[in-house]
Parts: C-alpha cells; structure tokens; sequence
C-alpha cells in the first residue's frame, strides 16, 4: 500500500458501523416522514448521496465486522473511492479502500441488472488495490454456486443487502471473483434502557 495514501488515509474521520446505523435509523424514524419529496425520502438526491452512501458503507463493515469478528471502522473518501475500511491486523492499522456499487430499485431503473452491473465493473477490473461493495437495493434470486465474476481482479468483490421486507435481517456474500462464502447478520438496534 503506498505510504502517501496510507498518510492521508490514517488522517479521516472513522465511523464505527454499528453507532451510525443506530443514529441513522434514529434520524429515519423522527426525519423522513417529515419530508414531503418521495426521492428526498428514499436519499435518492444528489444532496443526500452521502448519506445514502455511508449506510451503504455501514452496513458493509458491519456485516464484515460481525463475519470476521474483528473491529472494522469507516471513513467516506471523496478522493479517489467512496469509503476506506480500517482495521487492525498484526498490530497494525490496515487500510482497504472500497468502491460502492448499487443494483438500484426497480423504479429507479428498471432495466439495470446484476449482469450489467458485473459488466460495468470490468472497465477497471485491473484495480488490485481496492474492494468493491455492490448493494442489492432489490430482490434478486442468487445462486451462490453459478455467482462468480470472472476476468477481474479486485482485492475483492462483496455483495450485501436486506434479506427481509421488514429490513432486519441482512447478508453478505463474497469474495464473489473465488469461492463466496454467505453470511446473515441483524440490523443493529439501540439497546433499550430497562425501567427501574
């Protein structure tokens, strides 16, 4: 990993996945029914693109932190990525940067598919250093025995989304370029205070 962006990267402001989450479903709950704009309160306008993209990247680590069991934090790069993962390994902070990608909601673009989205990924497949991160924002069917993305070669490729209606449940599946392993997890909740 080059030293330059190693610098810079250990100078952004972390997150950690599972405190955002809970403050972001906090602002849904109190905010969004508020806001008269349909596209406003699904966060699909260019104003709120940030948010929409640090709960994608919330839900990224949180899944990875609860798959591996390791602490994994987040920090939004406006440079060169759309968020940068640390964690330590060995004693040391790692650093992963990682692209977001998104299989939007069917009344967004109806003719968007997961294979078009694999395609797309191949115009810079040569990006060795970074992760990619494709959110499933519908239901799709995967067959984890036919998913692989052949021709690239990414750090790795991770695929994550809702498993239920209700948004409580969620998976993650990757390294979908080898051999993917899934992994459900739960939407993390504020945990009530008991009532003395």
């Amino acid at each position: 990993m080059n030293d330059m962006r190693t610098k810079v990267w250990s100078k952004l402001k972390y997150k950690k996945p599972k405190d955002w989450l809970i403050e972001l479903n906090r602002i849904q709950k109190e905010i969004i029914p508020k806001v008269a704009d349909e596209r406003a309160r699904k966060l699909r306008t260019n104003r709120l693109k940030w948010i929409r993209e640090s709960r994608q990247a919330a839900i990224l680590t949180y899944g990875m932190e609860q798959f591996t069991g390791r602490v994994i934090n987040f920090a939004l790069d406006e440079d060169d990525h759309d968020f940068i993962a640390r964690f330590i390994e060995d004693d040391v902070d790692t650093y992963v940067p990682v692209q977001l990608k998104e299989l939007v909601p069917e009344d967004t673009n109806p003719t968007q598919t997961l294979d078009n989205l694999f395609d797309g990924l191949h115009h810079y497949s040569n990006q060795s250093d970074f992760t990619v991160g494709i959110y499933l924002s519908r239901n799709v069917v995967l067959d984890i025995e036919k998913i692989r993305l052949q021709g690239t070669n990414f750090k790795e490729v991770w695929l994550f989304g809702a498993c239920t209606s209700d948004l409580k449940k969620w998976f993650i599946l990757g390294d979908i370029q080898k051999e993917p392993q899934y992994f459900e997890f739960d939407y993390p909740v504020e945990k009530e205070i008991p009532v003395k």
